[in-house]
């Protein structure tokens, strides 16, 4: 009986401690994180959601995060933003936000493209510096830069 209370604590506890947290960079999960599809022909759609307590700056930057590691993970060094849209909603007492990018991925720097051109791996180590992310996924390791 009493291990039982303390386990309905504990649990109690992390309930309160995660949900006042702002969204961590991660998979999608229920608090928030990234996805991504593959579109075609070097092209992506990258997907950041945050709950109520992450702030619009940051899932619209962690959203260009997981564009850049989409691009080093595909075996592109470059990429270009085609559509960007951030989307916000009201739930809980709480504004959440989320961003999408429509992406395409290059292997050298395009020439002629009237859009910004982006190098992946400069994103990705500015934006991991900035928020204090370790970069766990190897992309070196597995042969693809």
């Amino acid at each position: 009986m009493r291990s039982d209370f303390a386990r309905l604590f504990v649990m109690t506890f992390l309930v309160v401690a995660i949900s006042g947290c702002a969204t961590t960079y991660q998979p999608n999960a229920w608090t928030g994180g990234y996805k991504d599809y593959a579109l075609g022909n070097n092209t992506y759609e990258v997907w950041f959601g945050g709950n109520g307590h992450t702030k619009k700056e940051k899932v619209v930057e962690f959203a260009l995060l997981r564009s850049a590691e989409v691009t080093l993970e595909e075996g592109f060094t470059y990429f270009t933003i085609l559509e960007s849209k951030t989307d916000s909603s009201y739930k809980y007492e709480y504004i959440s936000h989320s961003h999408t990018n429509i992406i395409q991925c290059f292997n050298e720097e395009p020439i002629g493209i009237q859009t910004s051109i982006y190098n992946a791996k400069k994103i990705r180590n500015n934006l991991q510096l900035k928020y204090q992310l370790s970069y766990t996924k190897s992309i070196e390791d597995k042969g693809k830069l």
